[in-house]
């Protein structure tokens, strides 16, 4: 509530109402239609829309780019989007580099990628910007793909988004790491020691698994983490005009029920 004078105006979301105590301009508590005609809202997007985080819209985007091609894949007939290094290095498919990051096996695979992908992509997006998320991962992926599809049997396919997710996990562990000033070195090695073993224990080995696109992932987005360091500024902190520029932001690590199910799922060819 803002109070001017004889008017109290108060603001319920984005509407705006005017009461007025003064009795020559009307009666106590009744509207000024004057007033409130000059602070008629413009159109807009509904309250639950618009008080949304931003980053929220951006995960979202990237989320509907993954569940569209997703589908386009299932639907597509005698086709698919799994990427290998027969389709990649010997047919020239150089676009499942892309697609294949993208597409799913099934619903039980997409999703239990897109737990990650939007956490962490929410974590990096909010404290660190577009770089963060989605533009180096997106990159990263398309590097973690090649390298699989260049270390495994030409007949191996590949497939999912989990190689993105573990990407995201080391980009937002390394600069957790660096920029979180909380707690001490030591207890920051513990906590993301821990929640790195929660994450890559598997509680089973799964031939369908590609763990080898995990480890490539996790590496590359600490790799990207270190090199994005000098670029990043975190949201809230500016280090050049800060008095103690050594203090860094208050981050935190996601709690994790247990491993999400984001998984490579390999597709065998004949």
């Amino acid at each position: 509530m803002q109070v001017q004078g004889p008017y109290a105006r108060v603001r319920f979301g984005r509407m705006a109402y005017v009461w007025t105590d003064d009795e020559e301009n009307g009666l106590p508590g009744a509207p000024l239609p004057e007033e409130f005609a000059k602070l008629t809202p413009k159109k807009h997007l509904p309250l639950a829309l618009s008080s949304l985080h931003p980053s929220l819209w951006t995960v979202a985007l990237a989320t509907a780019a993954i569940i569209l091609v997703t589908l386009i894949d299932w639907a597509s007939a005698g086709s698919s989007f799994a990427s290998s290094r027969n389709a990649v290095f010997e047919q020239g498919q150089w676009q499942k580099l892309f697609l294949s990051m993208l597409s799913h096996a099934d619903t039980p695979h997409l999703l239990s990628n897109l737990l990650g992908f939007v956490g962490f992509g929410f974590l990096l997006k909010r404290s660190f910007g577009l770089l963060a998320f989605p533009i180096v991962p997106l990159v990263t992926g398309v590097v973690i793909t090649l390298l699989t599809n260049a270390t495994t049997p030409a007949w191996q396919g590949l497939i999912g988004s989990s190689g993105i997710v573990f990407a995201m996990v080391g980009l937002y562990v390394t600069l957790y790491s660096y920029f979180e000033h909380r707690h001490s070195w030591s207890a920051k090695i513990m906590r993301v020691t821990g929640f790195v073993l929660i994450l890559f224990f598997p509680h089973e080995y799964s031939r369908d698994i590609s763990y080898l696109a995990h480890g490539y992932g996790f590496a590359l987005g600490i790799v990207a983490g270190l090199i994005l360091i000098p670029h990043l500024q975190p949201k809230g902190l500016d280090h050049r005009n800060s008095p103690n520029p050594s203090r860094g932001v208050d981050l935190a690590l996601p709690a994790l029920p247990g491993q999400s199910a984001a998984d490579e799922t390999l597709r065998h060819g004949p």
